[in-house]
């Protein structure tokens, strides 16, 4: 396994994600995505598999959905 699991300051951290391969992405954002208490992220079904192509368990974590259409409720 490339991460680590280690506490973090509490904080919102934003994790950039390849594009291309899963194979382009930082070892700090490797460890991020194993600490973190929640993951937020446009697509969860692809999060999650980037999780799974590194070995990151996801746990009882909750993993939500967050994009453009995201929100409090429905907008006028």
């Amino acid at each position: 396994m490339n991460f680590q699991t280690k506490p973090l300051s509490a904080g919102l951290y934003f994790v950039a994600t390849p594009i291309g391969t899963a194979r382009d992405i930082t070892l700090r954002a490797l460890d991020i995505l194993a600490s973190a208490d929640v993951i937020a992220a446009e697509d969860t079904r692809t999060a999650r598999k980037l999780m799974d192509i590194h070995g990151i368990p996801l746990g009882d974590r909750p993993l939500v959905a967050y994009h453009d259409h995201s929100g409090d409720g429905p907008r006028n």
